[in-house]
């Protein structure tokens, strides 16, 4: 069977289908006998590829909302029945299967939050189903000290909420539906293309409920609460 994979240009360049092989340069990547597979990290997670990635999470996940369990491999199987904060490290080769247990963990725990990283490849076996689940989604380039070039695709970070309590007060239930997730999402993508900091605090939000569904509490606002991030990128 035959995978066909879309890579960055900066890949093809580095191992030598771009500038050597059309140009017939000899001297560049695989045309030198390495390994061709060593160009094309399926295999890898985010943290074993740029170590200072789990660095920058740190500074910005914030204690009050819980500890931020770093799921591993083993993880994914056994920890699906459990509530808390996960964050999911994920290698692309991987993420038709790893997209199916957070599928399943969401549906079991609606209750808990996830964090999802993966690089930008193998994208046709996982990103469709991915991006249904979560609220939110945005791509780190690879342009700073936590990715840098050398990792040629982006970085997917996308952050799945928990689900709000089954009442007619927080409809639609799921944050992503709600005008200001929204907004936020296209703030995302655009801060990515005029600025190297990135600020992504707008997590509180509120919602309008009808005086017949509040009871006796006789008023008409509701608030509900998600946790808030703030990070940088530099």
């Amino acid at each position: 069977m035959i995978h066909m994979y879309h890579i960055a240009g900066t890949r093809m360049i580095a191992c030598g289908v771009d500038h050597g092989l059309s140009r017939g340069d000899k001297s560049e990547g695989t045309l030198q006998g390495v390994d061709l597979l060593s160009f094309l990290p399926i295999h890898k997670s985010p943290f074993e590829r740029s170590p200072g990635l789990r660095s920058w999470i740190q500074t910005w996940w914030d204690a009050e909302y819980g500890p931020l369990h770093e799921m591993t491999p083993e993880d994914w199987f056994t920890e699906t029945s459990k509530a808390g904060n996960f964050l999911w490290n994920v290698p692309p080769a991987a993420g038709t299967e790893v997209v199916e247990m957070l599928c399943g963990h969401k549906h079991r725990r609606p209750d808990s939050m996830h964090i999802f990283l993966i690089p930008r490849l193998c994208t046709s076996k996982w990103r469709k189903q991915l991006l249904k689940v979560v609220d939110v989604e945005f791509y780190i380039s690879p342009q700073h000290s936590f990715w840098e070039a050398e990792m040629h695709e982006p970085l997917l970070i996308a952050f799945c909420f928990p689900i709000l309590p089954h009442d007619p007060r927080f409809a639609p239930w799921q944050l992503k539906y709600i005008e200001l997730v929204d907004r936020t999402r296209s703030y995302l993508r655009q801060v990515q293309k005029t600025s190297e900091q990135l600020e992504f605090a707008e997590t509180t939000c509120q919602g309008e409920a009808n005086s017949e569904h509040v009871g006796r509490e006789g008023t008409g606002n509701v608030m509900w609460h998600t946790p808030t991030i703030s990070f940088h990128i530099v």
